[in-house]
């Protein structure tokens, strides 16, 4: 096999200052440290013995970004040190806007330790930034849009979810989310927007289906209406597990959280209603059932702790 070497002087970072008080030792610490992880895992997608095309294309299209200067990326020391948002792709709105990826002292700290899962967790940021640059009218969009906001997520869980499998199935040195996503990817990713997103990911398609659906928006509003009716139906929290109450929640909390959007893409759609003429309140029947919706969530509430414990616990594991 050919042996590829990217040098470091390849890539280029630019360090961005997220907190003043941020001393030069630190910067420069970040900037080999991240070079080293970016160099690493470059060898690792570009000499493994298995492939994945896209895993392959969406990284080195975002390499080119930040090679060329026009991804910046830096450290910020504000990010969780945690398994769990401990990077970021952040887009300014402006005219020119101000485009950067930035990671946290957990990444640098934990890379000897936990390769795979750091590798995974920048597949995954990098994975915002070619959503972004390849379809960034919709990308921007999902900045307010907390549908598209979510799809965009799961793009992200899914690429290092392929990631894993392609490049570090055959790898001991994997921990507990780098199994679980593993394990979720055999059933088609349907847990983990469950688990990391509080978002019943079928449902939510469901509800995103109706704008596009034939009819008028007073039709689709009393589909979306008898939705959530069935829901409130099909819920009970009564001789279940804490895991089967915790999705339970979930699904209604899907119905509750992406309601207002799924109202307005129906009355946009059908009746040319604009966002600034938009009235929430107007929809009162909806209003009704996510009404009680909200009450059964606020009931069960309690059963959000089983999601809490087991990222805590996975969270810990990294900490050792």
């Amino acid at each position: 096999m050919k042996l590829k070497i990217l040098f470091l002087s390849l890539i280029v970072i630019i360090i961005q200052q997220k907190v003043l008080g941020i001393n030069n030792a630190t910067i420069a610490d970040f900037n080999i440290k991240i070079n080293q992880i970016f160099v690493d895992l470059d060898s690792v997608i570009t000499n493994s013995p298995q492939q994945n095309k896209t895993v392959q294309q969406h990284f080195e299209f975002v390499k080119e970004k930040i090679k060329s200067g026009d991804l910046v990326v830096g450290f910020d020391s504000t990010l969780e040190y945690d398994f769990f948002g401990c990077s970021s792709f952040n887009v300014s709105k402006d005219p020119n806007p101000h485009i950067d990826m930035t990671f946290g002292e957990f990444v640098i700290d934990k890379y000897s330790k936990y390769p795979n899962l750091i590798y995974a967790i920048v597949i995954h940021t990098f994975q915002y930034a070619y959503d972004y640059y390849n379809n960034q009218s919709l990308f921007m969009i999902g900045t307010e849009n907390p549908i598209e906001n979510v799809f965009f997520k799961m793009d992200a869980i899914a690429i290092e979810a392929l990631f894993l499998k392609t490049y570090t199935s055959s790898n001991s040195n994997l921990g507990l989310f780098e199994k679980y996503l593993l394990v979720d990817l055999n059933n088609g990713l349907q847990s983990s927007p469950t688990f990391f997103l509080k978002t019943d990911i079928l449902l939510l398609h469901s509800m995103d289906d109706l704008k596009s659906k034939k009819g008028s928006s007073k039709s689709l509003l009393n589909e979306f209406k008898k939705i959530g009716a069935t829901l409130i139906k099909s819920s009970t929290f009564e001789n279940k597990s804490d895991w089967e109450n915790y999705c339970t929640l979930v699904s209604l909390r899907t119905y509750v959280y992406y309601s207002r959007q799924v109202i307005f893409d129906i009355v946009c759609a059908k009746d040319g209603v604009s966002r600034d003429s938009f009235d929430y309140e107007r929809y009162s029947d909806n209003l009704s059932i996510i009404d009680k919706i909200q009450q059964m969530i606020e009931l069960n509430k309690n059963f959000y702790g089983i999601r809490d414990k087991i990222m805590n616990a996975y969270g810990d594991s990294y900490k050792k």
